[in-house]
């Protein structure tokens, strides 16, 4: 299944930006076209396959798909899930779902 982020970001009512400890909707965020591609990444909280195929498993356990703008290089890190993650507070489990650590 491939991923229509234009449709992704209707279905999600937007899309996060990280500021310090905080996710915030960026209201200007309404298509691919409004962000800078060759510097930003649109990131999903929980692995887009994952979620496509066990959607109603995450609506169950009250767990919330979200899109977080991230910066290439800060998506490409958290991708790694290592421990020495931190970007703006956040360590890599609370940007990226984990069912291993994540409480639910």
């Amino acid at each position: 299944m491939k991923c229509d982020y234009n449709k992704e970001i209707k279905k999600f009512n937007g899309v996060y930006r990280v500021q310090y400890k905080m996710l915030v909707k960026d209201p200007y965020i309404q298509t691919v076209n409004d962000y800078n591609h060759a510097i930003y990444d649109l990131h999903h909280y929980i692995v887009f396959q994952s979620y496509s195929k066990n959607e109603d498993w995450y609506k169950d356990k009250g767990i919330n798909q979200k899109l977080i703008l991230l910066p290439k290089d800060v998506h490409i890190l958290l991708h790694t899930c290592t421990d020495k993650f931190e970007y703006k507070g956040f360590k890599w489990n609370e940007l990226l779902f984990c069912k291993k650590i994540t409480l639910y």
